[in-house]
């Protein structure tokens, strides 16, 4: 099976993410802050975060990960794409939108 039909699914379930997500940001641009209380272990959690949503677009978009890709079968593509749709469900439901 091509592997761009899980690509797809990833950069599609990116896409949404962000959707889901974009509303909330905006918001919390918009609210000044008095008093920052971030401190390392917040910046670190962070950019651990943000590593791991964009490995997967690494993977989409360039050959960096090529050397891990195995045969793609169906079953567990349809598995791992509906586990994504409940885990996008669930932070669709946890961030108010439901």
């Amino acid at each position: 099976m091509n592997p761009w039909y899980a690509k797809a699914v990833v950069l599609l379930a990116s896409i949404v993410l962000v959707v889901i997500r974009a509303p909330y940001g905006q918001r919390s641009r918009a609210i000044r802050v008095v008093k920052s209380r971030k401190g390392p272990l917040e910046i670190v959690l962070l950019t651990i975060a943000w590593i791991a949503f964009f490995l997967p677009l690494v993977w989409v978009a360039t050959p960096v990960f090529a050397f891990a890709d195995y045969p793609l079968h169906v079953l567990p593509l349809l598995a791992g794409t509906l586990l994504l749709a409940i885990g996008l469900w669930l932070f669709q439901w946890s961030s108010g939108f439901a």
